[in-house]
């Protein structure tokens, strides 16, 4: 009887997606596979805080030209996200 082996992280794999993203389409797939793999493998993911997140994040921003992105546009969809997470009506979505 053989065995199926271990799956594996892929969150390498969908990182390297969604720097490549060029559509939305694209990198909301790429975004939702990284989501589905911290649901699957959290050991992967434990150095993942939010302390880390927002200084690599402040990081890449202070790195980026000024007319790199839309930035309103990404402020907002940003500041949405972060504020969902917090909120106490997030829980839907924990794991």
């Amino acid at each position: 009887m053989s065995s199926l082996p271990a799956r594996q992280s892929k969150a390498d794999e969908w990182i390297e997606r969604l720097r490549a993203a060029s559509t939305r389409g694209a990198a909301l797939d790429a975004v939702w596979d990284l989501r589905d793999d911290a649901y699957d493998f959290p050991d992967e993911w434990q150095r993942l805080t939010a302390v880390r997140l927002l200084s690599f994040l402040a990081d890449q921003l202070n790195q980026a030209a000024d007319d790199a992105i839309a930035w309103d546009q990404f402020g907002a969809l940003v500041g949405n996200a972060l504020a969902g997470a917090r909120s106490d009506t997030a829980s839907n979505w924990d794991a």
